[in-house]
């Protein structure tokens, strides 16, 4: 008696769509197991390095901020430790505590973006985040809720939602006062119970 034959099967993505940076995947499938897989991640490097040659020790928190719209605190907030760490700068306490929340702000917009708006579609088989919110509005919904939240966030205490203008050297060009954060606590309040949601 013959055995049958495996099946064998190759699947290859030139471009990945729907992902932050460029990338291709390749996976050989045997009778149902992935035998070989490569990730290959093609975005060119951006050389922010060479833009810094030369620059006051001031100007890296605002220019690295431009490396990425998504994810601009990261590389502002990474640019800022290492100038203060060289210079024996310690940003600790209030300032400190309202670094972390801009930083949380972006967490909130840059995940949702991509869990609501990128992903969700192949999750729930649809082509485009306009073919979903005809059939599952209130995801869309609360996706456009749960990002917004992210960008108030940031626009309070980064100076706006995107490359952030407000970080400097030591803490912030400007802190909010305490009557502006009242309604953004309130407005997270509702945005956790929208993030539970989701995990559900």
């Amino acid at each position: 008696m013959t055995e049958p034959a495996a099946e064998s099967r190759v699947l290859r993505i030139p471009a990945l769509s729907r992902v932050e940076g460029e990338a291709a995947l390749y996976l050989r499938i045997l009778d149902g197991t992935v035998t070989e897989s490569r990730l290959r991640i093609y975005e060119p490097p951006r050389f922010f390095e060479a833009f810094l040659r030369g620059r006051a020790h001031t100007e890296p928190v605002d220019i690295t901020s431009r490396i990425c719209g998504i994810c601009p605190v990261a590389y502002q907030l990474s640019a800022c430790r290492a100038v203060e760490d060289a210079c024996g700068v310690v940003v600790d306490g209030q300032l400190a505590s309202l670094r972390r929340l801009l930083y949380c702000g972006e967490w909130i917009e840059s995940q949702t973006l991509h869990i609501h708006l990128l992903h969700a579609p192949d999750f729930l088989g649809h082509d485009n985040l306009i073919d979903m919110a005809r059939t599952h509005r209130e995801h869309v919904e609360r996706g456009l809720r749960l990002k917004q939240t992210g960008n108030v966030v940031m626009e309070l205490l980064g100076g706006r939602a995107i490359h952030p203008i407000n970080v400097r050297l030591g803490g912030f060009h400007r802190t909010p006062t305490r009557s502006e954060l009242g309604p953004l606590a309130e407005r997270l309040r509702v945005a956790l119970d929208d993030a539970w949601d989701t995990v559900r």
